[in-house]
């Protein structure tokens, strides 16, 4: 699994206050480490100057709000609350995100004792690319002028899971399921074989080539071509 990492210096700064205290409290622009579908927000609070209790109030809030559209718009948003740590630290953690998207968030908090409330400036940060299935060679054996046998392998599975895998082929050089003259798939080996039985005309080059489907999409390997012996 692969992750980016972002943040900056910038700091944002706070006020609340009630009868008896008053606060400032920075916090620094967050740390985003984002994968393909989720993204965590490190925040971090501190106290600017307090009049007379010190540390941060234990009654904080923090909450991230985000959205794929600037959050100035009416477009949809989405809230995560973040999780104090024993460092007076927040973690927020945002799932179910789509991959290479970028997404803008707020940082808000609030303390309910105090009656206040808080907005950072809006930031962002782009999840990444869903690693696609890599697929070995296809190797074609077994020829005659009806038949043949495929073999092939997944090297890597990539970050989601397989629904299932095969191979296509067809008299067009770039065979797919949509203009294959036949496919096969099949699921539960790294290594994969199929034996195309009395499915071909003699005489004929094919091109051939194996297929992996996740929900992501369906990815295919390398194109191999063979000629069927004559009848």
């Amino acid at each position: 699994m692969f992750f980016v990492v972002i943040t900056a210096l910038t700091v944002s700064c706070y006020h609340y206050a009630d009868l008896d205290d008053t606060v400032e409290i920075g916090i620094e622009e967050p740390v985003v480490t984002a994968s393909y579908n989720s993204a965590e927000i490190l925040i971090k609070p501190y106290v600017i100057s307090q009049r007379y209790a010190s540390g941060l109030p234990k009654d904080l809030i923090v909450e991230v709000y985000y959205s794929r559209s600037e959050l100035d718009s009416n477009a949809s948003t989405y809230i995560a609350t973040a999780t104090r740590n024993s460092n007076n630290k927040f973690v927020a953690t945002l799932t179910y995100l789509s991959d290479s998207t970028r997404y803008y968030y707020k940082v808000k908090a609030y303390t309910p004792l105090h009656d206040a409330y808080f907005e950072s400036e809006q930031y962002e940060f782009t999840t990444l690319s869903v690693k696609p299935p890599v697929l070995g060679p296809t190797t074609v054996s077994n020829v005659t002028a009806h038949t043949a046998t495929f073999s092939s392998s997944i090297v890597d599975t990539g970050d989601m899971d397989l629904l299932f895998y095969g191979f296509c082929w067809s008299k067009n050089a770039e065979p797919t399921q949509d203009n294959c003259d036949g496919y096969s798939s099949s699921y539960g080996t790294d290594d994969f074989v199929y034996e195309a039985f009395y499915l071909l005309d003699p005489a004929t080059t094919y091109y051939v080539r194996s297929f992996a489907t996740t929900l992501k999409g369906t990815y295919h390997g390398e194109v191999t071509s063979f000629t069927t012996l004559a009848e």
